[in-house]
């Protein structure tokens, strides 16, 4: 039998440590990306969103990706943030959802989970 010894403190720096790294690589690819297609590697306070929309009430909105620099990379992820939001909750299933440019620099509900798993 193996038995782990690091201290639970360590396993939970470990994996902050990790989840801090992937959150930079994904800004650093996002930043490649924009570069590759010409465009600015600057958030604006004005990006596109993966919004999701409450069928029987389309005024209730929610913010569940991004930003994103350009419509394409939204598109790009917006299957995955899909499956991921149905992960989170179920419901999410009957969900609406559309790519958005919205005025915010505050990030989809994906990301500020992943960042403070």
């Amino acid at each position: 039998m193996v038995f782990n010894t690091l201290p639970i403190e360590a396993v939970h720096s470990v994996n902050s440590e990790l989840q801090q790294a992937a959150s930079s690589t994904q800004n650093i690819l996002c930043r490649l990306i924009c570069q590759m297609a010409g465009g600015t590697e600057t958030v604006d306070s004005k990006n596109f969103y993966i919004v999701a929309s409450a069928p029987n009430e389309p005024s209730l909105q929610v913010k569940i990706s991004g930003p994103y620099l350009t419509k394409q990379a939204a598109q790009a992820d917006l299957s995955a943030a899909i499956v991921e939001a149905k992960d989170i909750d179920p419901s999410a299933a009957n969900y609406d959802y559309s790519i958005d440019k919205v005025e915010s620099r505050k990030p989809g509900v994906i990301q500020h989970m992943a960042s403070h798993a």
